[in-house]
């Protein structure tokens, strides 16, 4: 929308030596545009230095800000944030409000408008992908899976993609006041139906940790390998969000693990 932060959140996974995100870093430079500072965020989220940078606004609409934390910035700046929980705004919905703190809300239009072609186009090259049915999970320590719901960023940006979610995904009962719920690993014959299973991993070792689980592996998904499951960090950052800057640098990498997933459904 032509506007650019003086500070961002430090980002400890996916960030490059200095702190920067790969395609925030790229949007700068292509704009002439001196890095942003970096400041922590989370729990730890350093107030005192966004204060000295002196913002006009304070943008953390898809953020797990707490109330304390919103009332800490709110005391020296107009802060917006989530709606109702943390980390369950919706990926349109969070441009929507960003562009409406902005005073630019037909900008945020076009914002949307221009994602949702961009993945259209790119579902239209890959005809093969429709009818694909996936579920997003992540493992939650020994004995434990997570499955994001279809609202979740991740899921959306598949979804957007042609594929469709597993119908079993909507039957089981989300956490209260979030994007995605527990199940006992004893339960993972619940996606015995899902083509795909998207996932991801911190690296290498995670990744043999998790498939090391005979629940887990016997998945039939897992079993066949049509499986999407980066363990680079960067990649892994990018397409747990829909913007514009990392959907344009993910999709090449993206697209080609699905292709290799799908194909592990038909061999």
């Amino acid at each position: 929308m032509g506007v650019y932060p003086v500070g961002v959140e430090t980002y400890a996974w996916g960030a490059d030596k200095d702190g920067h995100l790969p395609w925030n870093r790229e949007a700068f430079e292509k704009a002439g545009r001196p890095l942003p500072a970096l400041f922590a965020g989370g729990e730890q989220l350093d107030v005192e230095a966004i204060a000295e940078l002196e913002p006009d606004l304070i943008l953390a609409p898809w953020s797990g800000l707490t109330q304390k934390q919103y009332d800490q910035l709110t005391a020296f700046c107009p802060t917006v944030a989530y709606e109702k929980s943390a980390w369950t705004t919706t990926w349109d919905g969070e441009i929507r409000m960003v562009a409406k703190a902005l005073g630019r809300p037909s900008d945020g239009d076009k914002v949307i408008s221009d994602l949702k072609k961009t993945l259209a186009d790119t579902a239209a090259q890959h005809p093969h992908w429709e009818g694909t049915t996936f579920s997003y999970i992540y493992t939650e320590g020994q004995g434990t899976l997570g499955i994001f719901r279809p609202t979740e960023q991740r899921v959306a940006l598949i979804s957007m993609l042609g594929l469709t979610v597993d119908p079993i995904v909507d039957t089981i009962t989300a956490n209260d006041g979030s994007d995605w719920a527990l199940i006992s690993l004893e339960n993972a014959d619940k996606l015995k139906d899902s083509d795909l299973i998207f996932t991801f991993h911190l690296d290498a070792a995670t990744k043999k940790q998790a498939t090391s689980q005979r629940l887990y592996s016997s998945i039939p998904a897992i079993k066949r390998d049509s499986v999407v499951a980066p363990t680079d960090p960067q990649l892994v950052t990018a397409i747990s969000m829909i913007n514009p800057l990392t959907v344009p640098w993910s999709l090449p990498r993206l697209t080609d693990l699905i292709d290799q997933a799908v194909a592990k459904v038909t061999d």
